[in-house]
């Protein structure tokens, strides 16, 4: 703009201070006319009271959304409350939600329902609160009467969980009805079909699939054909057989999840050699597979991260695009929430390996960290401003954590690999 002049235009809030300003460049040898400055003044005060009232609405409609995630927090901490007098773990209610979502997801649910069957999932075993610890605790089989007791967990469930709010409905239905079968054999009712609410059905088949493919202190982890031969034999009978089919259809996801959010390290009975998914639905190498063909421990480690990241940051640029607060704001928060359980792995990994550029990577991992804290915080008092700013910030930071970085990780584990096996190959012949 070399040669030509313009004007700033400052944009004020409410209590005077510069929200923004606007430039307006003016063409070459323009000539003030007498009421430019009347119609800049016009339109300064007009822009800013559309931003201002546009912030507004944001805290506002955040601040809803903060109301709901503070009742879904109090409603976790009683499931963790039963959880703690089960056998079960954190990660089972993080994979079984996860779970659930992606079998939604197959079977065409939006994206408001998707939120929905996400945050109640959790909920299902909710009345367990109500099961007496000599019952609920026993590490042996269960007398019949001893059972009729715990088969009363879902009507306490959905007692605790009554309400006319969509989140307490859909909670309810799910701890009510999770233990129904689509034959009708199934308790508290013994509904038939789809009688069963579809997200009690949804989560019936995510919470069996995990109860197989993990340890529990009274059995083994199936391998996974063991269980997907399982769950097709109980399709029409245990479970509604179109979910059986969006499960089989979404495998390659629900793996991800389950190596993501183990209980311990051994995930060999579900990723080994007879168990691994060669193909995905539509008959190419599923993700996990050309992952393993790399043939270098940690690489699928360091990829999944890395992919975990790169979707939450398209599903982040998307929502500010479409100015959908609540997906924006849950895109930050799972950023947040899940660096824990990620970055901690990667950096565990590297340390494991003696990666000479841990230390810089690590430093790259807390910069990432206090940038999405900043953006969340940012969020809450300026949300206009931050809407725009966290994408550009949080995809910069991505793009050059996974080009350079990650790719600088990813190629020392593959030449590692390949000197152990070179090394490995020496001591054979």
């Amino acid at each position: 703009m070399s040669g030509h002049g313009h004007y700033n235009i400052p944009l004020l809030g409410g209590d005077e201070t510069v929200i923004g300003v606007i430039v307006l460049y003016l063409e070459d040898h323009h000539r003030p006319h007498p009421e430019e400055e009347t119609f800049t003044d016009m339109l300064g005060q007009a822009v800013a009271s559309i931003l201002t009232h546009r912030n507004l609405d944001l805290q506002s409609e955040i601040g809803r959304i903060q109301l709901q995630q503070a009742h879904v927090d109090m409603m976790s901490k009683l499931v963790s409350a039963a959880e703690y007098r089960d056998h079960e773990t954190g990660f089972h209610l993080k994979r079984m939600s996860r779970y659930s979502v992606i079998i939604g997801q197959t079977i065409g649910l939006s994206h408001e329902e998707l939120d929905l069957l996400g945050i109640a999932a959790p909920m299902h075993d909710i009345g367990k609160v109500g099961i007496p610890d000599e019952i609920l605790m026993k590490p042996g089989k269960l007398t019949d009467d001893e059972y009729a007791v715990m088969k009363r967990h879902p009507e306490i469930g959905a007692n605790i969980l009554s309400g006319d709010n969509p989140l307490m409905q859909a909670s309810h239905d799910i701890a009510l009805g999770h233990h129904e079968k689509w034959d009708g054999s199934g308790y508290p009712r013994g509904l038939v079909g789809e009688e069963t609410p579809l997200f009690a059905r949804i989560c019936a088949l995510a919470d069996v699939f995990d109860a197989l493919t993990t340890r529990r202190p009274y059995k083994e982890p199936w391998p996974l054909e063991r269980t997907l031969a399982f769950i097709r034999e109980q399709s029409g009978s245990h479970f509604d057989p179109n979910l059986v089919e969006a499960l089989n259809q979404s495998l390659d996801e629900i793996l991800e999840v389950a190596s993501l959010f183990g209980d311990d390290d051994d995930d060999s009975h579900l990723f080994g050699t007879e168990g691994l998914p060669r193909t995905s639905s539509d008959g190419e190498p599923g993700h996990l597979e050309r992952l393993r063909k790399t043939d270098a421990p940690g690489v699928e480690t360091v990829a999944r991260q890395h992919r975990f990241i790169m979707d939450i940051t398209q599903r982040l640029e998307t929502a500010a695009i479409s100015m959908d607060t609540r997906e924006f704001f849950d895109c930050l928060n799972a950023l947040q929430a899940n660096l824990s359980v990620y970055l901690v792995n990667e950096e565990n990994l590297m340390r494991q390996i003696d990666y000479p550029e841990a230390e810089r990577h690590e430093d790259a991992h807390r910069t990432f960290a206090a940038l999405t804290s900043r953006m969340l915080a940012d969020l809450e008092t300026s949300p206009l401003a931050a809407s725009f700013a966290a994408p550009r910030l949080i995809g910069e930071w991505v793009r050059d954590h996974v080009e350079g970085h990650g790719s600088e990780l990813l190629g020392f584990l593959r030449d590692r690999a390949l000197q152990t096996r070179s090394r490995t190959g020496q001591r054979s012949s």
